[in-house]
């Protein structure tokens, strides 16, 4: 591995334990993020409500607690790991190192939106890649208790990956294509509300 993905991962250890300067500089760049955003969402004239990755920080700690106490998570090689029937993989809600994965968070939001806000349909619109995680997020949220599928609903909505040149998954620029994307299929004006 590289030094910069070392530093990075360093630096989202870092973030996640609250490291003060790290936490700074994150929320400059999530400003500058907003900022470009809401260019967008004013485009498309809708209105969200901001909950990041970070919002579920907080609740992390005591979510992996909470898994291992229900014996629905074990440590495995110095790793906190919860298997789900479905998987001969683990899903690694701890790292060995203290920090947390997607994993984690998104079984924190999960849990958050039909405990906490009381949500009766999630719906994930996340690029199809993502298919067999989510399966995997649902299948470990019914396990841990966090929703029942009697009384909530949770889906996975895929929209096909994105691919470069080189049928590699893009990334860089897309927020430049998206937005161009939305000009042409929206008109200068905004969206067609007929």
């Amino acid at each position: 591995i590289g030094r910069a993905v070392k530093r990075a991962y360093v630096n989202v250890v870092a973030l996640q334990g609250g490291d003060p300067d790290v936490k700074k500089a994150w929320n400059l760049i999530c400003d500058v993020s907003r900022k470009e955003f809401a260019a967008i969402y004013k485009r498309l004239d809708i209105k969200i409500q901001e909950r990041g990755e970070s919002f579920y920080q907080p609740l992390m700690p005591a979510l992996v607690q909470q898994l291992k106490d229900a014996g629905v998570a074990v440590v495995e090689d110095g790793r906190t790991v919860l298997f789900v029937p479905e998987d001969s993989v683990p899903l690694t809600i701890e790292k060995s190192d203290g920090g947390f994965t997607y994993d984690t968070s998104d079984m924190a939001a999960l849990r958050h939106r039909v405990k906490d806000e009381q949500g009766d349909w999630l719906i994930y619109v996340v690029d199809a890649g993502q298919g067999q995680h989510f399966r995997l997020i649902f299948s470990a949220a019914r396990l841990a208790g966090y929703y029942n599928p009697e009384h909530s609903r949770v889906d996975h909505v895929g929209f096909g990956v994105v691919l470069g040149d080189d049928k590699k998954n893009l990334r860089r620029g897309l927020e430049i294509r998206c937005v161009s994307s939305i000009c042409l299929t929206r008109g200068s004006r905004g969206p067609n509300r007929s």
